[in-house]
């Protein structure tokens, strides 16, 4: 091996971050260097511009570092990373993960992605994680509480079959204690594993999180003190929260981590990285310190702006910048930055990404072949790799997801008419497919089926979701698609026994979670159950013949009415 290559390689395994490349462009330049290569293109280039190291946050890591070690000798806590898109949380938070790994953590992660999963979606995801990362210690740590586990985080159910088969079912009806009991079951497991390894929980956007996933980290951010675990949040703070008032109180029973944009010296650090020691560079870094205010992804938006409309060009191995910038015309904020950039993919490759925009979350190379416009693989795989040179996509052919949920942003705010129903009418006959919708999808396909059009299908789906997360106690999750059932119920006239349970639901979850809500159906819900138990008629015919023959005739009317009533 030549001395060249083994230095590098020695660099890259450093346990030292100071002791490593930079970036992948230094990488590059190095392997180019010892291979004696030619330079690299400037589509290579432009790709380094999106992979630059992590710039002025040392101080923030030093919190994790040192949090991440009282943690790993059992002095437990949470750290909540609060700061608005493109400052750089999600980045700090994957940094967090290699750190954690270094400290001798068993990191386990779940993003915003399960939000939209039903209650414990976040745990679901969690508890998958655990099964692939430590499965014995797992499945050891929940046998316990097996039964109670079960019934709400599914992926435990035939891994704990036998233990399942063993314990008697405690008869809890009343929902509220039946929740107690599954929260309780979840901080008692997540304990139990970090007592026999120390454990790191990160999740990224977590005012996206369902209700009930919440109240479990509002529980573990009180008991894992004593424990070896650290609950590490980001919080997107330019985005209202699903529950302001739990999101409040985690922010209140964390260590906060305020992030806010780079100052100058660090700007020109991150243009460094981007595109190295060149002339000019202190120039251009003043300038994209002043139309971005230190935002590391609006920075590097702009940068990649810049370089596709040849402002700034690549020329035998070298980035050549300009020399005055008064009159280079950019793109108005990050958001008019990231439209802009998607407005330059091609026609085939931003239809596709508008595809899995659409669908969001994980991806994967057979689900691009399902959703892409034709469907032919070999074409879905060139424009796969064109959209991750662009950086619209990260990670490999196998698996991949958007860079930023800025980016998936852009590309949904682009569509329009009849092409957003196209797509949400493909995105859901594709989750739905030939093996039925998983439970935890249903209120998700549900809405992309009445969003693309077929609106029976899509009611259908979302009064099956909204009951099951109505009788899991997940009260404001439940409202919204109980409400479109409603109304869909009465726009086609129909008045039976399922919507007057679905009426007695939304008063009874909005008196809980939204009183607005339980109020604009509180009158027309005890008129209906009046009409349906005969009290209306009783009493009107009491006034004929009697209260005790008219509360006969109605108790009568009421047995005909459900007989003959659909159900």
């Amino acid at each position: 091996m030549p001395p060249a290559l083994d230095e590098l390689v020695t660099a890259l395994i450093c346990q030292d971050p100071l002791g490593r490349p930079r970036s992948a462009a230094e990488v590059a330049d190095r392997l180019t260097a010892i291979g004696q290569l030619d330079a690299p293109d400037v589509d290579l280039a432009r790709g380094y511009i999106a992979s630059a190291a992590l710039i002025g946050r040392a101080s923030e890591m030093k919190r994790i570092r040192r949090t991440l070690g009282k943690a790993s000798t059992g002095e437990g806590g949470m750290l909540v990373i609060d700061a608005p898109s493109g400052v750089g949380k999600s980045r700090l938070l994957r940094e967090s993960l290699f750190e954690a790994q270094l400290a001798g953590c068993t990191v386990v992660s779940a993003s915003s992605d399960s939000a939209g999963h039903g209650p414990y979606g976040l745990f679901r995801e969690i508890a998958r994680d655990l099964l692939g990362r430590a499965e014995d210690d797992t499945l050891e740590a929940a046998r316990p509480d097996a039964a109670a586990l079960a019934a709400v985080i599914p992926e435990l159910r035939v891994p704990l079959a036998p233990e399942l088969a063993k314990q008697v079912d405690e008869g809890i009806t009343d929902p509220a204690e039946e929740r107690l009991r599954a929260q309780t079951a979840i901080n008692r497991w997540m304990l139990r594993i970090a007592t026999k390894r120390p454990l790191a929980v990160l999740v990224d956007d977590v005012q996206r999180c369902d209700e009930a996933s919440l109240a479990v980290l509002m529980g573990l951010s009180y008991a894992n003190r004593a424990y070896p675990m650290l609950l590490l949040l980001a919080l997107r703070s330019d985005e209202a929260p699903r529950y302001p008032e739990l999101v409040t109180s985690l922010r209140n029973a964390s260590t906060p981590i305020k992030l806010r944009g780079l100052g100058l010296s660090d700007t020109e650090d991150f243009v460094r990285a981007l595109f190295g020691d060149v002339p000019r560079v202190n120039s251009l870094a003043r300038w994209l310190h002043g139309v971005t205010k230190g935002s590391p992804l609006h920075m590097s938006e702009v940068a990649q702006y810049i370089v596709s409309k040849g402002i700034v060009s690549y020329h035998e191995g070298m980035w050549v910048l300009p020399t005055q910038y008064e009159a280079i015309a950019i793109p108005d904020g990050l958001r008019g930055a990231m439209d802009a950039r998607m407005a330059l993919l091609g026609d085939e490759e931003r239809r596709l990404a508008e595809a899995l925009a659409m669908h969001g979350g994980q991806l994967d190379l057979q689900l691009a072949v399902d959703l892409a416009d034709d469907g032919e693989p070999d074409a879905v795989f060139v424009h796969l790799r064109t959209l991750m040179e662009e950086q619209v996509l990260v990670g490999s052919q196998e698996a991949f997801r958007f860079r930023h949920d800025g980016v998936r942003e852009a590309l949904l705010r682009a569509v329009e008419g009849a092409r957003e129903r196209e797509l949400h009418l493909r995105v859901a006959r594709v989750i739905d497919g030939s093996r039925g919708i998983p439970d935890d999808r249903r209120l998700e396909v549900g809405w992309h089926y009445l969003h693309g059009g077929d609106r029976e299908r899509g009611v259908a789906l979302l009064e099956k979701a909204g009951r099951a997360l109505f009788d899991a106690q997940a009260m404001r999750d439940a409202l919204e698609p109980i409400e479109t059932a409603i109304l869909h119920y009465r726009e086609v006239g129909e008045r039976s026994y399922a919507y007057l349970e679905l009426l007695y639901m939304v008063v009874m979850a909005g008196s809980i979670s939204d009183r607005r809500v339980a109020l604009r159906y509180l009158e027309e819900t005890l008129d209906l159950y009046q009409r349906k138990a005969g009290i209306s008629f009783a009493k009107a015919a009491g006034k004929i013949v009697g209260r005790h023959v008219g509360l006969a005739l109605g108790v009568l009317t009421s047995v005909l009415r459900w007989v003959v009533t659909p159900k």
